[in-house]
């Protein structure tokens, strides 16, 4: 842990939720923070609106939903056989949503690189342009402030008329704040990050005391790099001088977590652990014998035969 999330992320929510479901009748589970369904003083203008929008990351669409200058992606995560029980309704769509904060920078940095090739300064209605995602990039415009896009921009023109370029020395300087904003949060956490996943609950305090600040900002910079395309991804990592991703890490003082061989020590069955206590000795099962197999066993046999001599194979007379 951590790796880059995986292309269906990018379609995540986008085949049954698209600003109106297909069918009506149809409800799902989601999990939203309470700025997100929290009812505003203005009423129908604060109502959460759901847009299609191209991945910051992969360029694919996925569903993205604003609610007023705030923007979250929608992360859908689902099992072949799962359903809902609500009440007394059963939902056969056992999906789960899940909508999280982003920053509307990250979705509008692929149209600003776009438009940088061409060298030109342009207005946010000429750089936003898009006829498969046009209603979401109008309001993605709308949660965008001429401050926000300067740190990462040149701008030309008046205030009423902003004219913009992508700045590749400004955008990495903004990337890069974004992963030590991350990183010293996550400082603040118990969160494991070595590589691999591993529960909170069986992480001791001695474990996370010896992460170092590379640590962090190695594991900040997979997140942050989630939200950018490869080519900015790894020119971010030279900028930051990431050379590897978290190692795990063991504590010295954690035990070991079973008995270790010793000077060559092999146990009686041929096994390098012995878990069993020393002290039990196997105890033979007793078979006891009925009445006519006690007195059989007193019976003298003496120069009696056995009953299988009777049909062993006899010998060829020659």
């Amino acid at each position: 842990m951590p790796t880059t999330r995986s292309k269906q992320k990018a379609h995540a929510a986008t085949e049954n939720m698209n600003g109106k479901a297909k069918n009506p009748t149809s409800q799902w589970i989601m999990v939203a923070p309470k700025n997100f369904v929290a009812t505003g003083p203005d009423g129908e203008s604060s109502c959460p609106c759901f847009f299609k929008m191209p991945h910051p990351k992969y360029g694919l669409p996925a569903l993205f939903a604003f609610k007023g200058t705030i923007a979250f992606e929608i992360m859908k995560f689902s099992d072949k056989y799962r359903s809902w029980f609500v009440n007394d309704s059963v939902y056969d769509d056992g999906s789960l949503y899940i909508l999280s904060p982003i920053d509307p920078i990250f979705l509008a940095i692929p149209f600003l690189h776009r438009v940088a090739k061409q060298g030109k300064f342009m207005t946010l209605d000429q750089i936003f342009i898009d006829h498969d995602f046009q209603h979401g990039l109008s309001r993605l415009e709308s949660c965008l402030s001429c401050s926000e896009l300067e740190e990462l921009c040149d701008r030309r023109g008046p205030p009423d008329l902003c004219a913009y370029k992508l700045n590749t020395e400004k955008l990495f300087h903004w990337l890069a704040q974004k992963v030590q904003n991350v990183a010293d949060h996550l400082k603040t956490t118990s969160l494991h990050v070595g590589s691999g996943s591993q529960a909170s609950n069986f992480i001791k305090a001695s474990d996370t005391s010896s992460y170092t600040h590379g640590d962090y900002t190695s594991y900040a910079f997979e997140l942050v790099s989630d939200y950018v395309n490869d080519e900015f991804a790894e020119q971010l990592k030279g900028h930051l001088k990431i050379v590897s991703t978290p190692q795990i890490m063991k504590s010295k003082e954690e035990p070991p977590s079973k008995r270790q061989k010793l000077n060559g020590e092999v146990t009686s069955n041929g096994c390098l652990d012995d878990y069993r206590d020393q002290k039990t000795k196997e105890v033979k099962k007793i078979v006891k014998l009925t009445a006519v197999q006690r007195q059989l066993a007193k019976v003298d046999k003496t120069g009696m035969k056995s009953l299988t001599s009777f049909f062993a194979v006899k010998p060829k007379q020659i």
